[in-house]
């Protein structure tokens, strides 16, 4: 019995250990990879709402839009320039499909900015996240 017992803890902690390698090896990104995939996401992403709340979760700071019929949490990790500070509650926030421009909208006051993911190893080897998007066409 006790054989049989030690039989089945090795079969289960074999599987175990098979299903995490390849849960591992499935969802490995390399560095390489990692900034093309980040553009690339955030291109393909849009929002638009007003800044209803900011805080900080651990390393991220947040920003919490209220579109009409949802609410939406976006950061912006991958910046240098502190977006987070600049934007106020209050203002309201555009990022179109297939663009990096993000437009800030407040009482008196309208500006675009690009996002350049410039936090992002990797960021270096382009000049900017348009020509990769295009070297990726």
């Amino acid at each position: 019995m006790k054989a049989k017992i030690k039989i089945l803890f090795f079969i289960i902690l074999s599987l175990g250990i098979i299903t995490t390698i390849i849960f591992f090896i499935n969802n490995y990104e390399s560095p390489n990879d990692f900034y093309p995939n980040a553009v690339n996401k955030s291109f393909a992403r849009s929002y638009e709402g007003v800044v209803i709340k900011k805080f900080i979760s651990g390393a991220r700071k947040k920003i919490v839009l209220n579109d009409s019929s949802f609410k939406e949490e976006i950061d912006f990790i991958y910046e240098k320039f502190d977006i987070y500070e600049f934007i106020q509650l209050g203002d309201t926030l555009l990022k179109e499909k297939n663009s990096l421009n993000l437009q800030i909208k407040r009482r008196s006051f309208d500006t675009i900015i690009q996002l350049k993911f410039e936090n992002i190893k990797g960021s270096e080897n382009y000049e900017s996240p348009l020509e990769l998007l295009d070297s990726l066409k």
